[in-house]
C-alpha cells in the first residue's frame, strides 16, 4: 500500500475517533433525546414522543416552576426515567384541596392539563433545599406516579430540561 494511501486511512481514522469522542461528551453532558414512556403527561405529552432533553440549564440554575424535567424512577430496580412537571421549588409550600393545586396557599391556574386532580387531597409539604415537588399533567385517577406518591426528587437526579418534542410532530414545549 503507498505510504499516501496510509496517511489517508489514519488520517480518516483519527476524525472519526474525535467525532466520537466529541459526540459522547455533548450527549453526557449538553443534550440527549429521551422517549416517553406513557400517559402520566397527556395532554402535553404523548405516549412514545421523542424529546430534546437539555441538560445545560441545572448546571448553573435550579429548576423552575413548570420545567418539564427527566429523572430515573424512584426506589425503581430497573433503569426507568420518569418525565413529569415543577411544581414546586426549595420553599415552596404545596397542598391539593378539592381537586385543585395550591402553592404557597393561591391556586395555580394549570392550563397545562385538563383535569383536576382525581385521587384526593394531599396536606401541605414544604419543599426543601435541593429538592422539588413533580406532578404529571395527566390528573386522573392513577394517570400519573409523581411526588405524591414517592416524595420530592432531589434536584441533583434531574437529567435535564425537556424543551421541545423532536418527533412524530416537532414543537416547542
Amino acid at each position: 500500500m503507498r505510504e499516501s494511501v496510509k496517511r489517508e486511512i489514519i488520517s480518516w481514522i483519527k476524525s472519526l475517533v474525535i467525532a466520537v469522542v466529541i459526540t459522547l461528551i455533548i450527549v453526557n453532558t449538553v443534550f440527549t433525546v429521551s422517549v416517553v414512556q406513557g400517559t402520566s403527561m397527556q395532554p402535553t405529552l404523548e405516549n412514545h414522543e421523542r424529546l430534546f432533553l437539555n441538560r445545560v440549564p441545572y448546571y448553573f440554575n435550579e429548576p423552575k416552576h413548570e420545567d418539564i424535567v427527566v429523572f430515573p424512577e424512584p426506589f425503581s430496580l430497573e433503569k426507568r426515567y420518569l418525565i413529569k412537571r415543577v411544581i414546586g421549588t426549595p420553599g415552596d409550600v404545596i397542598e391539593i384541596r378539592d381537586g385543585y393545586v395550591y402553592r404557597n396557599g393561591e391556586k395555580l391556574d394549570e392550563v397545562y392539563t385538563d383535569v383536576i386532580v382525581e385521587n384526593g387531597d394531599m396536606d401541605p409539604i414544604t419543599v426543601t433545599p435541593g429538592h422539588v415537588f413533580v406532578l404529571g399533567d395527566n390528573r386522573h385517577f392513577g394517570g400519573s406516579m409523581d411526588s405524591r406518591y414517592f416524595g420530592l426528587i432531589a434536584i441533583s437526579d434531574i437529567e435535564g430540561r425537556a424543551d421541545f418534542v423532536i418527533f412524530p410532530r416537532p414543537r416547542l414545549l
